[in-house]
């Protein structure tokens, strides 16, 4: 299991340098273009589309994850220079996550059982496969720095900022391998791992499946590429992009592990209910059709002819 975390740390440092690159000859082009300025030009606006595809991490050491994100949406871009521009938009997107868990342990201290007996629960899940799904719409609102393209058919860009999404519903299904609730009596020296009635024992081979309604949550957003010229006021942007969540979208949901057995069934069994966190960095590319259009011209007065 910490090679799987290991692995998701290294992918996303990978795709971090990549960006980092990006930025870099981003910025060595600003430079450029300070030192030599092209004529001043009226900065455009512009409309675009966007689509994007990436791998949702989870950020767990003791699970793994697999699976896929993917959004549409549309923009608006004002700029205020031929460099800089404020990014705002809406979108709708769909997240499908596959989370494995090796081997979870965790332990409840100072319970009271029926006969008022002081007993701690320590539980063990071995085995544990869950697939969530969750549509979520998303406000992005980013700043957007660019150059290069006075003169070329290219240029770099770089966005950062923040995407409020708001997640409709995530349903999920889950299956259990094993699971093992113990009960130790400090007082009377004593373990207990046979009453079923009281959640105590073995329950293997459970699956059961529901629904979350889930607050909206903030995502820091940074992403770089490439803006290609393909008409005179038409342009494709070509980017790496990587989201990281602000916080944990479940974190009113946390109930303990051992208290989600039953003598029948497990019911309402989640990683987003029992996990101490979920967190999920997203890494992926994104491909944008910008449509710009000029300002209007500024006003100017005309003078009335003289009258003869």
């Amino acid at each position: 299991m910490a090679l799987f975390f290991k692995n998701k740390r290294k992918t996303i440092s990978v795709s971090m340098k990549l960006l980092t690159v990006l930025f870099t000859m981003w910025g060595t082009q600003i430079l450029a273009q300070i030192s030599f300025s092209a004529p001043t030009q009226r900065p455009f606006n512009e409309f675009s589309i966007y689509g994007r595809a990436g791998i949702p991490l989870l950020l767990q050491k003791d699970a793994s994850s697999t699976g896929f994100e993917g959004a549409v949406g549309a923009g608006f871009t004002t700029f205020v220079s031929q460099r800089l521009g404020f990014h705002f938009g809406v979108g709708f997107g769909f997240k499908n996550v596959r989370t494995h868990v090796d081997y979870l342990e965790t332990s409840t201290f100072g319970l009271i059982d029926a006969n008022g007996f002081l007993f701690d629960k320590h539980t063990t899940l071995s085995g544990y496969i869950e697939t969530k799904q969750n549509f979520f719409f998303e406000i992005p609102l980013m700043l957007q720095f660019q150059t290069g393209l006075q003169e070329r058919r290219f240029g770099f860009y770089a966005k950062g900022g923040a995407k409020i999404q708001f997640l409709h519903q995530t349903s999920y299904s889950s299956r259990i391998e094993t699971l093992t609730n113990l009960a130790y009596y400090p007082e009377l020296g004593n373990w207990s791992a046979t009453q079923t009635f009281a959640n105590l024992g073995d329950f293997d081979g459970n699956s059961t499946s529901g629904n979350f309604n889930l607050d909206l949550f903030t995502r820091l957003v940074f992403e770089a590429g490439i803006k290609w010229r393909i008409r005179e006021n038409r342009f494709v942007y070509t980017g790496m992009f990587i989201n990281h969540n602000l916080r944990d979208f479940a974190q009113n949901h946390r109930m303990p592990l051992g208290e989600f057995t039953a003598p029948e069934h497990l019911t309402n069994f989640s990683l987003l209910n029992f996990s101490d966190q979920i967190n999920f960095t997203t890494i992926g590319v994104q491909l944008r059709l910008a449509f710009a259009r000029p300002p209007a011209p500024p006003f100017r007065s005309v003078p009335c002819p003289s009258q003869r």
